[in-house]
């Protein structure tokens, strides 16, 4: 049986780590980094990443 609370949470660090990855490995600045690492909900994380792209 499967636990719906903790099956969400390694999805949940894999995401964030692959929104900061993502972030550094398209040379955003350190600011929007910053602001992703500080960030737990994903949604917010998207916006700023939709965002940063937007005003590049």
């Amino acid at each position: 049986m499967i636990e719906w609370g903790k099956a969400k949470e390694p999805s949940a660090i894999l995401s964030w780590r692959e929104d900061v990855t993502a972030a550094k490995e398209l040379l955003y600045p350190k600011e929007v980094i910053r602001r992703l690492e500080d960030e737990p909900d994903p949604n917010k994380r998207q916006r700023i990443l939709h965002d940063a792209r937007h005003r590049m």
